[in-house]
């Protein structure tokens, strides 16, 4: 594996994984532009540990306030308020009832795709990991984000969230084991369309980040261990990969959520549109 490769490998995992444009995707199409072998499980585990290490620094207040307002006690009003980006001020209680409420919802919401992951990615990855659904599947991401900026009453922050809608969210995150099918614009349009706000959406939507990135860099990690041939790339490679991915992504969470503050999900729908149209209309001219 090349120094170029896994340059621009790292740099579009850190940039696509936080928008909503499918970071899975964008890596088969930018093997397939540029003709690159694959470049192994063992660099995507360097890739999505720098992606997490990203998401964590960039939340790492809320996280901190969220683990002490679990043990020490945290009301509903003090976790809202983390979650949308004011410091928690824990108080004296032992209840920590909406600290753990928010962490209730985390979990809740990553059982679906912690399942997927399991019993569907390799066979499902096998079967559309290919230029084509790649394509197909970010005219499918498209067409949610506009059904959610068009639908979605973006009246409730975090703290108006339910169990069952934490669980729809969750399932339409689980759509995304699929390459194309974008996590972030799953997670956020499912959560527009539970009335959620754009800024509430993209927290809580960061938030499942860390479990999803989590298990999905333990799954790769698994396979690495177990397949006697599987690619082993330098030091540097991997070096590369981790940094890389944790500059850009660290930048593309900061300017995803000043965009969300100001404007709407419109770019990336045309994006979407734009990239999935080219893919399927190179791929029929036969490139």
């Amino acid at each position: 594996m090349s120094i170029v490769q896994a340059f621009v490998l790292a740099l579009v995992q850190g940039l696509t994984e936080f928008l909503p444009i499918s970071s899975s995707g964008h890596l088969v199409l930018g093997s397939w532009i540029f003709g690159w072998p694959d470049q192994g499980v063992l660099f995507d585990v360097a890739v999505h540990a720098g992606t997490l290490a990203a998401a964590a620094l960039y939340f790492r207040r809320l996280w901190i306030d969220l683990a002490v307002g679990v043990f020490r006690g945290a009301g509903a009003g003090e976790a809202d308020r983390a979650a949308s980006g004011g410091p928690v001020r824990v108080g004296p209680g032992i209840g920590g009832g909406g600290a753990r409420r928010l962490v209730g919802m985390i979990v809740v919401a990553s059982v679906p795709i912690s399942i997927a992951g399991v019993l569907l990615q390799d066979g499902l990855e096998g079967v559309f990991r290919s230029p084509e659904w790649v394509g197909g599947f970010l005219l499918v991401t498209a067409a949610v984000l506009t059904v959610s900026e068009l639908v979605g009453k973006r009246s409730r922050d975090i703290g108006g969230m339910t169990f069952s809608s934490g669980l729809a969210i969750g399932l339409a995150q689980a759509f995304a084991v699929l390459p194309g099918v974008s996590r972030t614009g799953a997670t956020i349009a499912g959560a527009l369309l539970g009335g959620m706000t754009r800024e509430a959406a993209a927290r809580f939507s960061f938030l499942l980040a860390a479990p999803a990135i989590i298990g999905a860099g333990l799954l790769l990690a698994l396979e690495a261990v177990t397949d006697p041939g599987v690619n082993t790339p330098s030091a540097g490679v991997l070096l590369i990969g981790i940094s890389v991915s944790f500059a850009s992504g660290l930048a593309a969470i900061g300017l995803f959520m000043r965009l969300l503050r100001s404007g709407s999900l419109w770019p990336f729908v045309a994006y979407c549109v734009l990239a999935g149209g080219a893919t399927l209309s190179a791929r029929a001219a036969g490139l």
